[in-house]
């Protein structure tokens, strides 16, 4: 949890909090886009996988290994924009929950975090593979995105469970949000 507060507090510190905070202020987190992303996030670094496996196996492997650095690109800064946004959102979504989905989030909260900062890394290293036509690196950089695509799909799991199971994030219509003071 530590890891939160600290990733937090960086990203509210100084120009960046100090000018995107108070324009998001007033938006509520059902306009975030958070959702959006996350899709983004999970389909691209996977397919950039299969691509950097296809390559592999290939000789003439330029095409696959274009495809995956594109698409690793792209995916490695929808991983890191899930993370942002989910932060945005953060504020608005913790509040409504407790005990157990309380907990949830803020675990969903730091691998989101580690996720991006691994993607952050994994980036670099994936501009270097671009320079290095070993086989060995490439094959390194396939096990690592392999666990880092296993990361993002354990994180889905956990988002799907909050969204799915805890209702974060969701609006619920009146006569859904008075079913709890009913039963007890």
């Amino acid at each position: 949890m530590d890891l939160v507060k600290t990733i937090n507090g960086f990203i509210d510190f100084g120009a960046i909090g100090d000018t995107v905070g108070p324009m998001l202020a007033n938006i509520p987190f059902h306009f975030m886009p958070h959702p959006a992303i996350v899709h983004f996030a999970l389909v691209l670094p996977a397919m950039a996988l299969l691509f950097q496996l296809l390559s592999l196996g290939n000789r003439h492997s330029s095409g696959y290994r274009s495809a995956s650095n594109f698409l690793f690109f792209f995916g490695a800064i929808a991983v890191i924009l899930a993370a942002l946004t989910g932060r945005l959102a953060g504020p608005d979504v913790a509040p409504l929950l407790k005990g157990e989905g309380r907990e949830l989030f803020n675990e969903h909260m730091e691998i989101g975090y580690i996720l991006a900062t691994f993607y952050l890394v994994l980036l670099f290293l994936k501009i270097i593979s671009i320079f290095v036509k070993s086989p060995i690196f490439r094959g390194l950089m396939a096990l690592l995105m392999l666990a880092g695509v296993t990361g993002l799909f354990i994180q889905a799991q956990h988002g799907g469970e909050l969204v799915y199971k805890y209702a974060a994030g969701v609006d619920l219509p009146d006569e859904f949000a008075d079913d709890d003071d009913e039963d007890e």
